[in-house]
């Protein structure tokens, strides 16, 4: 599971708000298509926005694919179910998907995971001290391959080392 830097996880972000909101505009609609499904389509994407970055902070971590056909499966669900029961107002079904996507956030593995620095990204070990053969830092560990921090890399090809 490797670490991201910002430029991705801003990425990453901005794939999820657009897929939350994109259902949230979607379920606003069919939830009021027996009256007013414009207006369903504004109120579900203005509700969608405070929704959609909840969701996008929970799940960022997730993997695209995974989080798009689960949390569509129960957007489908939750309308289904609304439908059937006949429950007329559009805000229970908000609340709900509310719910459902916040736990379903706890339920999905993540793709990425947090590393600490100067630790092994498999195992959390840490590789103060260790030198890089090879540009790599070998976890004495569990054996993984791991690229030194910056500052380790820096102080290991110092003018220290060209000097020997």
């Amino acid at each position: 599971m490797p670490a991201v830097d910002a430029k991705e996880l801003l990425l990453r972000f901005t794939a999820r708000f657009v897929l939350f909101e994109v259902q949230a505009i979607v379920g606003g609609t069919l939830s009021t298509l027996s009256f007013l499904p414009d207006m369903g389509a504004f109120v579900g994407g203005c509700l969608g926005i405070p929704a959609s970055l909840l969701f996008s902070t929970l799940h960022y971590r997730k993997d695209i694919v995974h989080v798009a056909a689960t949390s569509t499966v129960l957007l489908i669900v939750i309308l289904v179910v609304h439908a059937v029961l006949g429950l007329g107002n559009p805000f229970l079904v908000y609340v709900t998907v509310v719910v459902v996507f916040v736990l379903l956030a706890a339920c999905l593995p993540d793709e990425i995971r947090r590393t600490i620095p100067g630790c092994c990204t498999q195992c959390d070990y840490n590789l103060a001290g260790l030198e890089p053969e090879h540009e790599l830092i070998t976890c004495p560990e569990c054996g993984h391959l791991n690229l030194p921090r910056r500052s380790e890399s820096l102080t290991t090809t110092s003018g220290r080392n060209r000097a020997q």
